[in-house]
């Protein structure tokens, strides 16, 4: 009889113990599927928040981290803006991935979209025109309802090598620049002496100033002149105008018979040879028409009757022989190398005045005294004075920039005159820190008056962090951090915590 009241109370203690385990079971299952509930929903909501508040940039120079200048330029856009984004066979390069990613979120009316050439080998075909070869894969097509741009992977870096910027002033400078001709033997020099060239990330300012292109409701057009043996202007210097959207053709006068209608600008640079009397007649007619005009010459230029005379039609004159600078904080090395003041007032210069501009061996601008809408871009010490040969003039401030404006027929005419070839040129822009070309962009922006960028500031080159290598040593901390201390710390816890808890019990 002990026996089965024994068994009874047995089976007893164990349907309460399965009753115990079974209750201890649904809890913690209930409890587990609550939480999953919980974790999805939390991933849902995180999914609708932007990136920009949900990741966290552990790259050594903030590679994914948008500037408060660019943010605030996205937030102002309000036209619909499609980044498409050429990933062959539907694989996207993971660092430029999240970086796009970062950038779209910055506004609603920028969406990415991925374009799969392997999937649909004609997607591309609308894009492919006699100037626009297929891009490369990773390249990005930014369209709007106005117009498309395409910005190429390559476009998205510069190059610098440490060895060229110490000894010829070189910073970073675009891939055209890189595997130009002018460059490619220094590079090489450079590279073969020891010194590595870095492949430095710029896609934030590249992507920026394409969206401006595709928003922007009218794109500064300039005609550079050609056919009396003119000066070229450098890639470095042309890529830099066309990245900040100001399109450039080359014009002959002799062929095409007129100005073009959409031109804002003729740029005359430094030519060997006078101009004819029928290309000075149309670019007489332009101008009175309304017209802008560039004009760069040095002491070589200015017997050139013709081109000259388009200058005096307005008060100014080109005084004969180099100017020398008689103060020594007004020059670079040597007196001929003047490093004039520019006029802070003017927009041509104002916009830029934080910059050095050089220029060597200029010669001096004479206005008229009975001269109107002209002002000095750019002025000596009083204590300059010019050489002509071996004649040597009195001392006496000289205009070595000046700036006209005029009422025209149809329009201001507006002329911006600087009177040193050498000022823009790779070499010199180098030694003022590429102030020369700033200067030089902004008299061009200041012509045309149809650019109305809303960007506050026109970025050259600058230095950022190589893309496409992975992991930085400091998320790689962090990362190791996460999983190899973080997590099971964690687990290590909870579990000691509820040992605990049935040890009491």
């Amino acid at each position: 009889m002990k026996s089965n009241n024994t068994q009874k109370e047995n089976r007893a203690a164990e349907r309460r113990r399965t009753a115990k385990t079974t209750k201890i079971g649904m809890y913690t299952f209930a409890v587990s599927a609550i939480v999953l509930a919980v974790i999805i929903v939390i991933n849902l909501l995180v999914g609708l928040i932007p990136a920009k508040f949900t990741s966290f940039d552990t790259s050594t120079n903030k590679l994914y981290t948008i500037s408060g200048e660019t943010e605030s330029y996205l937030a102002s856009v309000n036209e619909d803006i499609t980044i498409n984004w050429i990933c062959q066979g539907g694989e996207q390069e993971a660092t430029l991935g999240k970086f796009l990613e970062n950038y779209v979120a910055n506004s609603s009316h920028l969406k990415l979209n991925i374009l799969d050439p392997v999937k649909d080998p004609t997607i591309l075909d609308k894009y492919i025109t006699e100037t626009d070869t297929q891009p490369s894969n990773y390249s990005l097509i930014l369209e709007s309802a106005r117009r498309y741009k395409i910005v190429d992977f390559v476009e998205l870096f510069y190059f610098y090598n440490s060895l060229l910027e110490e000894t010829y002033g070189i910073g970073a400078v675009p891939y055209e620049v890189y595997q130009s001709s002018a460059y490619y033997q220094v590079f090489y020099y450079a590279e073969s002496s020891g010194y590595t060239t870095e492949q430095l990330f710029y896609g934030e300012d590249t992507i920026t100033k394409a969206v401006e292109y595709v928003t922007l409701e009218n794109i500064p057009h300039i005609y550079i002149l050609e056919g009396h043996g003119e000066d070229a202007f450098s890639a470095m210097f042309l890529d830099f105008i066309s990245t900040n959207n100001i399109v450039y053709e080359t014009l002959r006068l002799d062929t095409a018979g007129t100005v073009p209608a959409d031109a804002n600008c003729v740029v005359i640079y430094s030519p060997t040879t006078d101009l004819s009397d029928s290309d000075t007649a149309l670019l007489r007619s332009y101008l009175k028409d309304g017209g802008n005009m560039m004009l760069i010459t040095s002491n070589d230029n200015i017997e050139h009757k013709n081109l000259l005379s388009l200058m005096s039609d307005y008060g100014l004159s080109a005084e004969a022989g180099i100017v020398y600078e008689g103060s020594a904080s007004n020059y670079k090395d040597s007196p001929y190398y003047v490093r004039p003041t520019a006029n802070t007032s003017h927009q041509a210069t104002a916009y830029a005045s934080g910059y050095t501009m050089y220029m060597p061996q200029a010669h001096g601008i004479t206005i008229s005294n009975d001269a109107t809408g002209i002002t000095q871009l750019f002025t000596t010490s009083s204590s300059a004075y010019t050489m002509s040969g071996e004649q040597k003039s009195e001392a006496g401030a000289r205009t070595l920039g000046a700036a006209v404006t005029a009422t025209g027929t149809n329009g201001t005419t507006q002329i911006v005159w600087y009177s040193s070839a050498q000022a823009f040129t790779d070499d010199v822009a180098a030694t003022a820190s590429y102030g020369n070309y700033y200067y030089m962009f902004y008299s061009l922006f200041w012509m045309n008056e149809t650019y109305e960028s809303q960007l506050s500031t026109v970025e050259g080159p600058s230095l950022s962090e190589p893309i496409l290598d992975g992991l930085t040593a400091s998320s790689i901390y962090i990362w190791t951090g996460v999983f190899a201390i973080l997590i099971p710390g964690i687990v290590l816890i909870s579990g000691l915590v509820v040992w605990i808890r049935r040890r009491k019990r």
